[in-house]
């Protein structure tokens, strides 16, 4: 199972990387355990954006996850392990370093209350305020699950940066062929899938049956992989200041994120 640490950024200098000014040290949630040996404790220097990378976001013209991977690998100063191969989960808390290291942690965020309506605002500290799950030499790929109506024992994998990239693809090939439900939900799951009954299988089977699975097989594959996975948890709970009620919400990433007020840039 992977635990959970608070997201804290290390900015020790590492030496084996050329150093631009203010590069930190961070270690990433897989602490390298999927990387061979490659990023020993997941450690890795991280540079932040300049006017060029800015250029990039301001534009967001083309592929979002393609603009958002280029800034990343131009801000990732150590190259032992390709950013297509890194796990989803370290990708997004580069995401979070990258922002913080560059702007500071500061970072404003706003949702409308469930209950009363009533706008929420808060400041977070990111990614100090977010719970990262970090893996343990415990965990290991493929992990396993059984699917509690089907009776079949399936698989799993975490998704690296490659995966992603495939899934955009292949959904936007379906979506110009043929109208439908998003098949990005169903391509994702199935990419995690790598053996049924313990013979390995290709995305095609894996696809086949996940677009045949009834809610509680699926259900138990999404937990699996939760339970395994690793990365930042973009969940915030707060109460609201009009209404007193719990809320629960997925931190947004807005304008905001990546071009912050005046006022928020004081972390």
């Amino acid at each position: 199972m992977a635990e959970e640490q608070e997201g804290v950024v290390n900015d020790e200098v590492a030496k084996e990387v050329v150093v631009r000014p203010g590069a930190e040290r961070i270690q990433l949630p897989s602490r390298g355990f999927r990387y061979e040996g490659r990023l020993p404790d997941g450690y890795v220097m991280v540079a932040p954006m300049t006017t060029r990378e800015e250029a990039l976001l301001v534009s967001m013209q083309g592929d979002r996850l393609e603009l958002l991977n280029q800034v990343l690998d131009a801000c990732l100063l150590t190259r032992d392990v390709p950013l297509v191969e890194f796990l989803s989960g370290d990708r997004l808390f580069l995401l979070l370093s990258v922002r913080q290291i560059t702007y500071g942690g500061s970072y404003h965020v706003e949702f409308p209350c469930p209950t009363c309506r009533g706008s929420i605002s808060l400041v977070l500290d990111i990614p100090k305020d977010l719970t990262v799950r970090m893996l343990t030499e415990e965990d290991r790929e493929p992990f396993e699950t059984k699917l509690p109506v089907l009776g079949h024992t399936v698989g799993l994998r975490l998704l690296r940066v490659s995966d992603e990239m495939a899934i955009l693809r292949q959904a936007s090939r379906v979506a110009t062929a043929r109208a439908g439900p998003n098949r990005t939900y169903l391509y994702t799951i199935a990419r995690h899938i790598v053996t049924i009954n313990g013979q390995e299988v290709d995305s095609t089977k894996a696809l086949s049956l996940v677009e045949g699975l009834v809610g509680k097989d699926s259900l138990a594959i999404r937990q699996t992989i939760e339970a395994h996975d690793c990365g930042p948890d973009f969940s915030i709970e707060t109460a609201c200041g009009r209404c007193s009620a719990l809320v629960r919400e997925v931190m947004p990433l807005t304008v905001e994120f990546f071009r912050p007020k005046p006022e928020s840039n004081a972390g």
